[in-house]
């Protein structure tokens, strides 16, 4: 084997292991792709032979073989007595981001189930959420339950976009959620966002052909709905999470996040 090709694809593969296979397992090929590399898928494998003692492999997946190795080789104490394996987190969280965008921004649907979980935290780590939540079609592809909650954390007119529409992604597929991207957009006066929302690749279930609406200044989303006519509302603490606890008119019974919109447990009658 070529060994400076091996040790040319093991570091980079380490690196991106730090900061993606920590969130969840990945197929070699899959690091070796957010890592940037173009190598002959030997010398990928003999590279992940080669970092073996500190990675696990189960159905084609490897992960590392303990969290605190990515918090270490993050971390101050790398940074400071060990800069040889310290790994710089937000350049590397950068290249899973520029990665994606530069292959998927014109059609997330084709983006890989990884991404579309977990790209917004990976955005969010180097400092790039409010440049990804800004495109409508990602938005619409994304996972919600990965996707709201950096929405919250996020400052932009996507974010708060996609802050007001949470029930409809949570509830919609991806075609019906652009129509409600759009829909929202054009209600908030976000016209940029509202075109690039209704140039989703694919069949839609309804488009938008012109709206007439009065902005509303105060920033609102809906966090949860009911089956039934809502009854009442309160806030509360459910498992040490802030919520919204609601109660319809048949008496059924359901908490939300208030921080993702997603709902805590089933309903209850």
């Amino acid at each position: 084997r070529d060994v400076t090709g091996v040790q040319t694809c093991a570091l980079p593969i380490f690196a991106i292991a730090s900061t993606a296979i920590a969130r969840e397992p990945l197929p070699g090929t899959e690091l070796a792709a957010y890592a940037g590399l173009s190598a002959d898928p030997s010398w990928v494998e003999d590279a992940l032979l080669r970092l073996g003692q500190f990675l696990t492999e189960h159905a084609g997946r490897v992960q590392l073989y303990h969290a605190s190795l990515a918090d270490f080789l993050t971390g101050p104490q790398a940074r400071e007595h060990y800069r040889w394996a310290c790994v710089d987190a937000p350049a590397w969280h950068r290249r899973v981001v520029d990665h994606a965008v530069n292959r998927y921004a014109d059609g997330w649907n084709q983006a890989t189930a990884y991404l579309r979980r977990q790209l917004a935290g990976h955005a969010e780590a180097c400092g790039q959420a409010t440049r990804l939540l800004d495109d409508p079609g990602f938005a619409a592809e994304a996972e919600p339950q990965y996707l709201i909650p950096v929405a919250a954390r996020t400052r932009g007119p996507g974010a708060a976009l996609i802050q007001r529409a949470a029930q409809h992604l949570y509830t919609s597929s991806p075609p019906l959620r652009s129509c409600y991207l759009e829909l929202l957009a054009r209600q908030s006066g976000l016209d940029e966002l509202a075109s690039r929302a209704g140039a989703f690749p694919g069949w839609r279930p309804w488009q938008l052909r012109w709206a007439r609406y009065q902005v509303r200044q105060a920033n609102y989303r809906v966090v949860g709905r009911l089956p039934g006519e809502p009854r009442d509302a309160a806030g509360a603490t459910v498992e040490g999470e802030p919520a919204v606890v609601a109660i319809d008119a048949r008496g059924v019974l359901q908490a939300w996040s208030l921080e993702s919109g997603a709902p805590l447990g089933p309903e209850l009658p």
